[in-house]
């Protein structure tokens, strides 16, 4: 009889793809569920549970026989998918969960109309949007099943086939008078074609129609939606009471302002994490913004500076809310009326709306595009946004370094603070749908295979919404200033066989007395590359690249570098992250503090 290798007392009965030993079925549920105490002596120190997940995806073990229930110590968070008597579950309906559903539908030898539509279902989850359509167009004659002509709206509404999209919705229409999902998913694809009064019937349908089913179910959990389509509607119809209106009709459902921006300084210094509050903080400064222009261009200015505020609260970076609250203080002080500002409020209005629209949809957009309308900047380029947020995660990450580093004397390992950093770029995941991981399978030299090496690991990788390389990084301790380990660090990302990304950042944990002499030396070691493959071609300061770069706290670098691709250059930023000084003045603090 083998014993279950994490737990060690339970049978063991299934070989895990994940750590290659043999485990029970409560700790194989463990992990899926993300509870991994019993798993943490295992698992490497370095370990990424996204990847290791994926594992997951070929071990027979995935899915269970309904009625199999799931024996977990203490609370847990399930999702689970049932079909034809087999299901599987997830902590979280996220990308894996449907990665996990698409396993178990292709396991079975055949499916009904229902899990072909469940199939179409996950794989427009995944992005696979054609396939989705083939699927559908299997059973697109079960004309009781409103799934599928719902479905193949919002696919076909995804794919900018706005006529296909309409057609659809209203087939459900017609199916089902009373669906408010359909009502709400047809006013939108009427607001995309400009057709701004149908958009604001349907809108309105959608709330009137907005209840439970004969179910007892919500039949549209997304129904606060219809007051942010309505408030764009209206706004291009210049109808400018009704953009206020509808936007407070949006914020009545959330909580009050003080209570509100009371969260958002919890979520943002770390005492506490809301789910979804990257996103809502992206939701309420929209429509902020855009009440705040509705109120200017009908002279009540008090209240446009009210709304204006919150938004800038909310993102002080944004260069649109900066220009509105310029407009508004010209007002005040009589710098000439509205007639003085239209051209530049009508700019200023299409991107509120712009952004308004994106809410539900920007994650739908290039990370160019992205970038410009989170920012309202049309000058920000996405390698510039990128350092910037880069750079605030880093001061986080020292802000609350002292947590993981054993003492004054010993750093801790530089995974860790790599993996504290990933967590600190997990908005960007809410917001953009971009992710960050650490220690990603991708290419350095293991086995020389080329100039570029073989297959090996990335520290960090930045990934778009369309899983395309945003950003490549490396991590070390920088204690002092060993050539080769230098050396070893700076080369490893242009060491990668696949290079989609010519953009590359190297962090220095700094665990060093005299950074300054550490970091000169640094400089000097990276920059003495001047031949062969990859040689600097330019070292300088941040702020050429970025004049507005807010590097404090940081110590940071540039240098440009030629590729083996002709006519092809690459960027890689160099951070110093002082982890050494600020665990100095933790320490002081507490001194002082207990005298």
């Amino acid at each position: 009889m083998i014993r279950c290798r994490v737990c060690g007392s339970s049978v063991a009965k299934h070989s895990c793809l994940v750590i290659k030993e043999d485990i029970c079925t409560n700790c194989c549920s463990s992990f899926q569920l993300c509870k991994l105490k019993k798993w943490e002596q295992l698992l490497e120190a370095n370990y990424n549970i996204d990847l290791l997940s994926d594992n997951c995806l070929k071990c027979k073990s995935l899915t269970r026989n309904t009625g199999e229930e799931l024996e977990i110590e203490g609370p847990f968070s399930q999702f689970s998918f049932e079909y034809m008597g087999k299901y599987i579950f997830d902590n979280k309906p996220d990308i894996l969960f449907n990665k996990k559903k698409k396993v178990l539908l292709e396991q079975l030898p055949e499916l009904d109309y229902e899990g072909k539509y469940h199939l179409a279902d996950c794989l427009y989850q995944l992005g696979k949007r054609e396939q989705a359509i083939e699927v559908l167009e299997q059973i697109v004659d079960q004309d009781e099943f409103i799934e599928i002509p719902l479905l193949l709206g919002k696919i076909y509404k995804s794919n900018d086939n706005y006529d296909e999209a309409e057609k659809n919705f209203k087939k459900v229409l017609l199916i089902d008078s009373s669906n408010a999902e359909a009502y709400r998913e047809l006013a939108d694809v009427l607001q995309l074609k400009e057709n701004h009064h149908g958009s604001i019937h349907y809108y309105l349908e959608s709330l009137e129609n907005f209840g439970a089913t004969k179910e007892g179910e919500i039949n549209d959990y997304f129904h606060q939606m219809n007051y942010i389509g309505l408030a764009i509607s209206y706004s291009k119809l210049n109808q400018l009471e009704q953009v206020i209106q509808s936007a407070t009709n949006y914020l009545d459902q959330e909580p009050k302002w003080d209570d509100f921006i009371s969260s958002v300084n919890e979520h943002r210094d770390g005492t506490a994490h809301y789910i979804n509050m990257d996103f809502d903080i992206y939701a309420h400064s929209t429509l902020y913004h855009l009440m705040a222009i509705s109120y200017i261009e009908i002279n009540q200015l008090d209240m446009a500076e009210k709304y204006i505020n919150r938004a800038l609260m909310l993102n002080s970076n944004n260069t649109s809310f900066a220009t509105v609250k310029g407009i508004i203080i010209g007002r005040k002080h009589g710098q000439g009326e509205i007639t003085r500002y239209k051209e530049e409020m009508q700019t200023l209005k299409v991107y509120a709306e712009l952004r308004a629209s994106s809410i539900t949809t920007l994650k739908s957009f290039t990370p160019a595009e992205q970038v410009i309308l989170y920012t309202g900047n049309n000058h920000e380029n996405l390698q510039s946004f990128l350092v910037k947020q880069i750079l605030s995660s880093l001061r986080n990450v020292l802000s609350i370094s002292s947590h993981i580093t054993p003492s004054e004397k010993l750093a801790a390992d530089e995974d860790k603070y790599t993996d504290l950093f990933r967590t600190t770029m997990k908005w960007l995941s809410e917001v953009f749908g971009w992710t960050t991981h650490t220690q990603d399978r991708g290419g350095f030299t293991r086995e020389l295979i080329g100039i570029r090496g073989g297959i090996g690991e990335r520290d960090i990788i930045i990934k778009s919404q369309e899983d395309k390389d945003l950003m490549l990084g490396e991590a070390l301790i920088l204690k002092g200033v060993n050539k080769e380990s230098v050396k070893l660090h700076t080369e490893k990302p242009f060491g990668y066989d696949i290079q989609s990304s010519n953009f590359h950042m190297i962090i220095n944990w700094g665990f060093a007395p005299d950074p300054d002499k550490v970091w000169g030396n640094y400089k000097e070691v990276v920059s003495s590359r001047t031949e062969g493959y990859f040689s600097v071609l330019k070292t300088g300061e941040l702020e050429e690249l970025i004049p507005d770069v807010d590097k404090q706290a940081l110590r940071t670098f540039y240098t440009r570098h030629s590729t083996d691709q002709d006519g092809i250059e690459a960027t890689v930023i160099h951070v110093y992250v002082d982890i050494y000084n600020h665990m100095k003045r933790v320490i002081a603090d507490s001194a002082r503090n207990k005298k």
